[in-house]
């Protein structure tokens, strides 16, 4: 028979599609995930925060273990930081999720934002349509940007609850 021939070439491009697909194939379930997550309505996404911030660390420990040779790979630096980015945000997340965060919470926060121009009277207060509002809605903010702010309307927003709490025991014991 003829003598087997040794290609170099695509011995190396073998190696490489096998490292592209491994690299492919968690970047689409990232993205999957993420953008089934994102299209999703608040109220649904809220109460699952801890579930999902436990599949993104997953996948930032799957990303990890990739093969050395995918890290140059300007897809493997946008898959990471898409799971980065995810993952830096959840827990304002979560402190958004909170009990204790009302409408006039979400106005201010969105007020920072610059997604709404600052309401000046009574008459003129918008209600956040919390039911309606999807996650994607949420990281268009770029909360991140204004992370200080937000948690400081967030700790606000707890505090209120607190004594407004301590309000109603006092009314109940007068009354």
């Amino acid at each position: 028979g003829l003598p087997k021939t040794e290609y170099p070439a695509f011995s190396k491009m073998k190696e490489e599609l096998t490292l592209l697909d491994s690299l492919y194939s968690l970047y689409a379930e990232v993205t999957s995930t993420i953008d089934e997550y994102t299209g999703s309505g608040w109220l649904h996404v809220a109460p699952m925060l801890e579930v999902i911030s436990s599949q993104l660390s997953q996948y930032h420990l799957q990303c990890q273990r990739l093969p050395k040779a995918l890290r140059t790979w300007e897809a493997y630096h946008d898959l990471r930081s898409a799971i980065d980015q995810f993952l830096e945000i959840i827990p304002l997340l979560k402190s958004l999720a909170s009990k204790h965060v009302k409408n006039r919470h979400w106005l201010k926060i969105m007020e920072t934002a610059g997604v709404i121009q600052p309401v000046h009277s009574a008459h003129d207060v918008p209600r956040v349509q919390v039911d309606t509002l999807r996650l994607q809605q949420i990281m268009s903010m770029k909360l991140l940007q204004y992370k200080e702010d937000v948690e400081e309307i967030l700790n606000a927003a707890e505090k209120e609850s607190r004594m407004e709490q301590k309000l109603i025991e006092i009314q109940a014991m007068c009354a």
